[in-house]
């Protein structure tokens, strides 16, 4: 690698935006690659004549996504004065990426060192660029949080959300988290480039303007403040970060998806476990034998709209009613009221999907009223009546009031804290005597 390669970057922090001619504009777009537009000015896409698109940052495990600003770029430079680099993580190279710079290896050994992370090497995920010369015009200490958390989740097999970025700095001397500069320009990127999370040290300079630019709840990026009262580097990443970062996950086995499901937001769950969970569920409860839950399939399933409304959707698959009723009270869990009347399930049988709204707050003799009321009013005859949703005044007037013929479903699983671990569900069937039911 020649000396010209290794200051190419740095050479392009010196064009005019007004001088560059467009042939220029066109090599340098070319020779940058895919994430020219990471670090170029839009306008000399303009100049180009070629469309500015956002590019689609690269994921999968081991990626880590590092907020730069450099303060020696000129006003009028063609680079950004603020973006993001992507980088890697690989178990299976001897050494960092050439085109590093000494003191960022230094931060990637001294990160395998906190993570005890032997084997892991660093790479940037733009190979034709060579940062190996910027010790002069780029500090890369800040990069620390987004290294650290993405090498803590590649050691799990994790994969990050791109939607969530951190800066952070690590002082090895003091052992403990520290502030960053340029907070505000690093959040304006973050937003550009998709975030809709950004994790920074605590009282670092510029928070109070930066919360002031996205306090409202129609803000397009959410703060959050990494802690600086700990000496222990995990307790930094992991307390709130991680289960924010944690997006998918690489292996299929039960246990391990268990894992990464109870460790992760709420918010994440509910995608997570149906894109991966649900699958894998379907296929341990049936077995081999697809026909097992065959004699209660073309029914009328009935069930309340609640938090877990998960399990719907698997009740919808396992046993493919003819119609689909949703209960419903009050505006709460009304996401999931749409998202699964929008639902895929034509492996389902595709059934028909209405919903019955009812007001929130009402006891149990009102609503068992309303219930008494709903089914008089309906043709239906052969109906599968799931009771595990709801609050617990809900689900026993369900179960009280739905016809004496009906078949009543409960999904049985165990709970780890609030959360349920999902490859314990199981459905179980009540008994249609209600006189068993002990009141």
């Amino acid at each position: 690698m020649t000396q010209h390669d290794k200051d190419f970057f740095y050479s392009l922090m010196q064009k005019d935006i007004e001088s560059l001619r467009p042939n220029l504009a066109s090599h340098f777009i070319k020779q940058l690659g895919k994430y020219a537009a990471l670090c170029l000015k839009k306008e000399v896409f303009d100049k180009a004549d070629e469309a500015w698109k956002r590019p689609r940052l690269p994921d999968g495990i081991g990626t880590a996504w590092v907020l730069m600003v450099l303060d020696d770029t000129k006003e009028n430079s063609i680079i950004r004065p603020a973006f993001i680099l992507p980088f890697r993580w690989k178990n299976n190279e001897k050494k960092h990426g050439h085109n590093l710079p000494e003191s960022l290896k230094l931060l990637a050994d001294r990160i395998i060192t906190q993570l005890k992370a032997s084997g892991w090497t660093l790479h940037l995920d733009m190979a034709n660029i060579d940062f190996s010369s910027s010790e002069s015009w780029a500090t890369w200490e800040s990069g620390w949080a987004p290294l650290y958390a993405g090498l803590d989740l590649a050691m799990d097999g994790y994969i990050p959300d791109p939607t969530v970025v951190s800066t952070g700095a690590w002082s090895f001397e003091e052992n403990r988290l520290t502030t960053v500069d340029s907070i505000k320009e690093k959040a304006k990127v973050a937003v550009e480039f998709g975030a809709k999370h950004f994790f920074y040290p605590a009282y670092s300079d510029g928070f109070s303007e930066l919360k002031d630019m996205y306090s409202s709840k129609e803000a397009p990026l959410k703060l959050h403040t990494l802690p600086r009262d700990t000496h222990k580097a995990d307790d930094v990443i992991r307390e709130e970060m991680r289960p924010r970062l944690m997006n998918d996950f690489v292996s299929n086995n039960p246990v391990d998806l268990e894992k990464f499901y109870v460790g992760i937001t709420r918010e994440k769950q509910q995608s997570f476990y149906l894109k991966r969970i649900l699958p894998v569920l379907l296929k341990e409860i049936c077995g081999d034998d697809k026909s097992m839950y065959h004699e209660h399939y073309g029914k009328t399933l009935v069930t309340w709209v609640s938090l877990g409304s998960e399990l719907i959707d698997m009740g919808i698959h396992l046993f493919k009613p003819k119609n689909v009723i949703l209960l419903f009270s009050g505006q709460k869990y009304l996401d999931d009221l749409e998202r699964i009347k929008s639902g895929d399930f034509r492996g389902a049988g595709n059934p028909t999907i209405e919903h019955k709204e009812w007001n929130d707050n009402l006891h149990l003799k009102e609503i068992r009223q309303n219930i008494q009321a709903f089914f008089q009013e309906r043709k239906d005859s052969n109906y599968l009546i799931d009771t595990t949703l709801g609050s617990v005044p809900m689900s026993l007037a369900l179960y009280l009031e739905a016809p004496e013929n009906a078949t009543y479903l409960y999904w049985f699983k165990t709970m780890q804290g609030n959360t349920p671990q999902p490859f314990t569900t199981r459905p179980e069937f009540l008994p249609q005597d209600k006189k068993q039911l002990e009141m």
